[in-house]
């Protein structure tokens, strides 16, 4: 695999997007906290400025030039002095000039996203464990890619397999919590899946849209796998579904090796690295 020294640590490492997304909701989200006003109605209140103090104290003075100016000059100093320091007006705070305040702070999770970083960190955990079990055909000639980004989508493939006799397997990882008495089975017509009583046939129905959106940028007509971590299989290890195998996580590796061959392009392992680039970079 070509070496590329701009890629970041997230470069094809297994569910290192679900370990990124847990994590970011974990830390809660950054909100701008503005600090509680004094007042607690809808209107501010403010001095009257000197000079409007200065106005009321001279219309009011003005009255005491009727008895003497001494009289006049005493009273509006006294009223000067009372506006100016014991009046207070009100305006509405949308008139009022309010210095700007607060500060960023970052809010806890809530219970809900807790819960949901739980689940990426489990999808995280599957996948990570698909990447382990993978890793024993890197000696023998196969090319792995994890976690690669689908061009012009927001969504990922979670394990490309490259084979050396021209094998391109997608491989979508899925980690469940196991159901006691439950075991992954086959609808009754053979099209559908089911874990206990609940409808898994999404599953496969997310990897063969995955497929169908890549396909085109692959330039091969791709196998499709699910490997499924934490369930029962029961009697039935592998399952054929829609076209596609669903697996228990310790016959991956000998489902692979009897994929048939679906191309002969010597560069079709180079050009699905460049074509699906790390999710995370």
């Amino acid at each position: 695999m070509t070496a590329n020294p701009y890629r970041s640590t997230y470069s094809n490492v297994a569910g290192a997007s679900a370990r990124h997304q847990a994590a970011k909701l974990r830390e809660g989200k950054m909100k701008w906290v503005v600090p509680p006003r004094a007042q607690a109605s809808a209107t501010v209140a403010v001095r009257p400025t000197v000079a409007r103090s200065l106005a009321m104290a001279v219309v009011i003075g003005s009255f005491g030039f009727f008895i003497h100016y001494i009289v006049a000059s005493v009273l509006a100093a006294v009223v000067f002095i009372l506006v100016k320091t014991h009046v207070v007006a009100e305006v509405p705070k949308s008139k009022a000039r309010v210095q700007p305040g607060g500060h960023a702070e970052r809010t806890p999770p809530t219970p809900q996203e807790l819960a949901e970083a739980d689940d990426w960190d489990l999808g995280a955990a599957g996948e990570e464990e698909t990447g382990r079990i993978l890793s024993v055909l890197l000696p023998k000639g196969w090319v792995i890619l994890h976690d690669r980004r689908i061009p012009g989508s927001t969504a990922n493939l979670d394990h490309i397999a490259i084979g050396p006799r021209g094998q391109v397997v997608v491989i979508d990882s899925k980690n469940r919590r196991p159901i006691p008495g439950a075991t992954l089975r086959l609808s009754p017509d053979g099209e559908g899946l089911r874990y206990g009583d609940y409808n898994w046939s999404k599953i496969v129905n997310a990897v063969q849209a995955e497929v169908r959106q890549s396909q085109g940028e692959m330039l091969v007509e791709p196998s499709a796998m699910v490997v499924v971590h934490g369930v029962d299989f029961g009697s039935m290890p592998v399952l054929r579904c829609g076209g596609v195998l669903v697996v228990r996580p310790d016959k991956l590796v000998e489902r692979l090796e009897w994929e048939p061959r679906v191309t002969d392009k010597p560069w079709i392992a180079s050009h699905l690295e460049r074509t699906f680039p790390p999710y995370l970079e």
